[in-house]
């Protein structure tokens, strides 16, 4: 048994029904794991146990600092209620709408121009024949420089 426990074998507490709340002990080897006794009895031969990891979980939640953590959580949405409720923000929301309004008459106005633009620019069939007798005109005419 000694060797056993020198090679690691730990016992934990484990779960063995939800319904019934019902634990058992696994025995398992963790040689990584220190070994840990209750020391009630010494003239009995006992197997370290490692804590379940609800305790483990326990251990490290009683090790944050949950009040500074709160504190700061407070801290954090009293100032997002401040913000909200700032008339700086709802004056930038007001000017944002007005300035939409003023892009969506910029875009229409715009556009309304473009189309008679577009037209204007629409090439004859006579010059866009002329102009594409240039595209086999080499410069300069000897060749290359």
């Amino acid at each position: 048994m000694r060797q056993l426990i020198e090679g690691g074998l730990r016992a934990q507490l484990e779960m063995q029904s939800i319904v019934t709340g019902q634990l058992q002990i696994a025995l398992d080897f963790y040689p990584d794991k220190p070994a840990v006794y209750a020391e009630i009895d010494k003239t009995v031969q006992e197997i370290p146990t490692i804590p379940t990891t609800l305790q483990q979980l326990t251990k490290k939640l009683e090790s944050l600092p949950l009040e500074e953590i709160f504190n700061k959580v407070n801290l954090a949405l009293d100032g997002v209620a401040n913000l909200v409720q700032s008339p700086e923000l709802k004056e930038s929301v007001a000017n944002l709408n007005t300035a939409l309004k003023d892009v969506q008459s910029l875009v229409r106005n715009v556009d309304a121009q473009v189309k008679p633009l577009s037209a204007d620019c629409l090439i004859p069939s006579a010059t866009r024949k002329s102009l594409s007798g240039t595209r086999t005109l080499r410069w300069p005419p000897w060749g290359r420089i």
